[in-house]
């Protein structure tokens, strides 16, 4: 049996929970403006509260600077700058074991990757690349393009 589709437009509400580490998926809840509209028997059915139904999202995209969850403290992180440490404001979302700064970081800052303890700004530090960061960085961005 040929089962026709019908679409609707609707627009994201918000997110339910946390990503399912082991499915990866996320619950979300989109509204549709006019579910009953153009309702055709047999064709395009209305659109009532529960269906399960497939979504398709788009949109623009972001230029984020995507770093290690455990480098952001609170809405701060630890920059290198002329070899001493510097306390950056932040703004942006955790997912998972990453962290979205969409504001206060600049592209090619050097973040400080370990812990510090205690982290004064202005104390001395010897910068160097913290490779297995950078590799777990590139791994989930392109796992996620």
């Amino acid at each position: 049996m040929d089962v026709p589709s019908a679409t609707w437009q609707g627009s994201v509400e918000r997110f339910i929970g946390n990503i399912d580490p082991v499915s990866r998926t996320l619950g979300v809840v989109v509204a549709v403006n006019q579910p009953y509209k153009d309702i055709q028997p047999g064709i395009k059915p209305p659109l009532i509260k529960g269906l399960y139904v497939s979504v398709k999202l788009s949109g623009d995209s972001q230029n984020l600077i995507v770093l290690p969850r455990e480098t952001v403290h609170g809405d701060e992180v630890y920059v290198v700058n002329d070899n001493e440490l510097e306390r950056i404001k932040v703004q942006g979302y955790a997912l998972g074991d990453v962290y979205f700064v969409e504001s206060g970081l600049t592209d090619g800052a050097q973040v400080v990757t370990n812990d510090l303890f205690p982290a004064a700004p202005g104390m001395l530090l010897a910068s160097s690349t913290d490779q297995a960061s950078q590799t777990k960085i590139d791994n989930w961005v392109g796992e996620h393009q």
